[in-house]
């Protein structure tokens, strides 16, 4: 199963994907607008016990979050 990871102010954050959307439609959606994002095996994760220690390099991101209005004119 994979999961979306973010940077934000308080290190990474985690985003677990529902529903019939694809996992970069949810990357897109759920993350902030210009915001880099990876998406990462739920397996090489650390645990979420440790997750306010979790570091990642966003150098070379699978993508950035888009705005509501670009992620509706890209999925409609």
């Amino acid at each position: 199963m994979h999961r979306v990871i973010f940077p934000d102010q308080d290190g990474v954050s985690l985003v677990i994907p529902a529903g019939d959307y694809s996992i970069e439609q949810v990357a897109e959606q759920a993350v902030p607008e210009g915001v880099p994002y990876l998406i990462v095996d739920e397996v090489d994760l650390p645990p979420l016990s440790q997750q306010h220690a979790w570091t990642a390099d966003f150098t070379n991101p699978d993508g950035h979050g888009l705005s509501d209005a670009d992620w509706e004119a890209k999925y409609s």
